[in-house]
C-alpha cells in the first residue's frame, strides 16, 4: 500500500468546490487594481474615474443590472483580493430579494442622486438594482 493512499483527506468544509464552468480567465492587466481603487476611493470623482477605467479595461458597457452585473462579477470575483469578494457576495444576495429580482421595479423612473457620501452612493446602488435610470 502506498503512503499517498493513506494520506487523510481534507475535511469537506475545507475542500474547494469546483466551479461548474471552471476558473474564469484572468482579467486584463490593471483591471483588478482599478477595481480596488474604485472600491477604496475617497471621493466621487475618484470612484467614477476608477470605475470608468475598470469598464474600459474589461470592455464592458454599463447597463441594466441583470445584464451588466453578471459579466462584471464573472470578470473579477475570483481575481480580486479576498476582502473585496464580499462586495460581490452582498450584491448577489441583494439581487435575489423579490423587489430586485427582475431589475424592473423602477424601470420607467429616472433618478438623480445628489451627494456621494455613504447615503448617496447607497441610494444610487439601490436605484440601479431596482432598474431606475
Amino acid at each position: 500500500m502506498s503512503t499517498s493512499s493513506m494520506a487523510p483527506k481534507a475535511p469537506k468544509w475545507l475542500r474547494r468546490m469546483p466551479s461548474a464552468s471552471g476558473p474564469s480567465p484572468p482579467p486584463p492587466e490593471g483591471a483588478v487594481e482599478a477595481f480596488v481603487a474604485f472600491a477604496d476611493a475617497d471621493s466621487f470623482p475618484d470612484a467614477l474615474a476608477n470605475f470608468s477605467k475598470l469598464l474600459s479595461l474589461l470592455r464592458l458597457e454599463p447597463g441594466r443590472v441583470p445584464d451588466f452585473y453578471p459579466r462584471l462579477k464573472a470578470s473579477l470575483k475570483e481575481h480580486v483580493p479576498f476582502r473585496y469578494r464580499e462586495i460581490f457576495k452582498i450584491l448577489t444576495e441583494k439581487r435575489k430579494c423579490k423587489p430586485y429580482a427582475s431589475g424592473s421595479a423602477c424601470e420607467a423612473q429616472r433618478v438623480l442622486v445628489t451627494g456621494a457620501g455613504p447615503c448617496g452612493l447607497r441610494a444610487a446602488i439601490e436605484a440601479q438594482l431596482l432598474g431606475a435610470k
